[in-house]
């Protein structure tokens, strides 16, 4: 699964970097391959959705925060901390 977890632009529109966060990702060169690959396609269809004189030029940066977080979730799940009781008070 890929998810744009952000994206930052030049004042100009000429430059734009894009971060990717993928879960299950089993080679991170790999990736980053195909998406620079894929790159000069994802322009054109930007060039064709958007009304800019200058369709940006994109870099690609992977972010692991969904994954950072995923797994700082299953670390607080997997603790067995006792349910605080009501009666306390």
């Amino acid at each position: 699964m890929i998810s744009i977890t952000g994206v930052e632009t030049t004042g100009d529109l000429k430059f734009c970097k894009v971060y990717l966060s993928v879960l299950g990702l089993e080679s991170e060169k790999e990736f980053m391959k195909g998406i620079k690959s894929a790159s000069g396609w994802l322009r054109h269809e930007l060039g064709q959705k958007l009304s800019l004189r200058n369709v940006p030029q994109l870099t690609f940066t992977l972010d692991h925060s969904i994954e950072h977080g995923a797994r700082i979730n299953q670390i607080l799940s997997d603790l067995d901390i006792p349910e605080d009781s009501q009666d306390e008070y």
